[in-house]
């Protein structure tokens, strides 16, 4: 998904932003699609752990 997905979710725009930017940079790289905010939860959480941020 590109950067505009993430904006049209008022809560999943505010969780994307608070990420590190390496995790926002590996879901938008990988085109990660989401349907929930828990969703966008656990796959960040994926990725951090993925990229040592933890």
């Amino acid at each position: 998904m590109d950067m505009g997905f993430y904006m049209r979710d008022p809560q999943l725009w505010e969780y994307f932003i608070s990420l590190p930017s390496p995790v926002r940079a590996a879901l938008l790289h990988h085109k990660v699609y989401v349907a929930s905010l828990g969703e966008l939860q656990v796959i960040a959480e994926h990725f951090r752990h993925e990229l040592g941020l933890e």
